[in-house]
């Protein structure tokens, strides 16, 4: 989708920016919506672990809960 090729331009042209953790949440939450689950799931797991006490962490906890 156009939307997850945004994000991820976005996080490839600024790693360092302060939107990083909610651009990867976001991207996670399209990949799932369009079946590629794992991969969400991945990327949920690299917010909780790159950013652990950011809200988005507390998002892709919750979201990983929902896709078990």
């Amino acid at each position: 989708p156009a939307a997850a090729r945004t994000f991820k331009q976005l996080l490839e042209d600024f790693p360092q920016s302060r939107y990083g953790p909610s651009a990867l949440l976001k991207l996670g939450k399209i990949l799932a919506e369009v079946g590629k689950l794992d991969k969400a799931k991945k990327i949920w797991k690299g917010v909780i672990k790159k950013f652990p006490r950011s809200p988005e962490s507390q998002l892709a906890q919750q979201q990983l809960l929902r896709h078990p």
